[in-house]
């Protein structure tokens, strides 16, 4: 056990691994979005120097950049759960069948 597993309780572990991998994805897309979108809106005519003329243009495209790969993370990780999670759903909606079966008279589960 190190220091980091004894200082935090059982329910702050998770919280802080959702936190660490949010703000890697927010950085991600920062770094990657951020200068494929300035170099989009150049080819459309619009310069660095108008974005930050322009602030409510320039929220949204921050808004975007950070959101994006959060979202893109989020729903990865509800597939990574939900595949998880299929066996025990699926022996979950075989044990109604299984005990009608048991308890049919001379009914048996292989």
């Amino acid at each position: 056990m190190n220091a980091f597993t004894r200082r935090t309780s059982a329910p702050t572990r998770p919280f802080l691994r959702h936190y660490a991998e949010m703000l890697a994805a927010l950085l991600a897309g920062m770094a990657v979005l951020g200068p494929a979108g300035v170099l989009a809106l150049g080819l459309l005519g619009v310069s660095p120097s108008e974005l930050w003329d322009d602030a409510p243009t320039l929220l949204l495209g921050m808004a975007l950049t950070m959101t994006v790969p959060m979202i893109f993370v989020l729903v990865q990780l509800g597939r990574q759960q939900r595949e998880v999670q299929a066996p025990r759903r699926r022996a979950r909606a075989a044990r109604p069948a299984r005990e009608l079966v048991v308890a049919a008279p001379g009914g048996s589960v292989p």
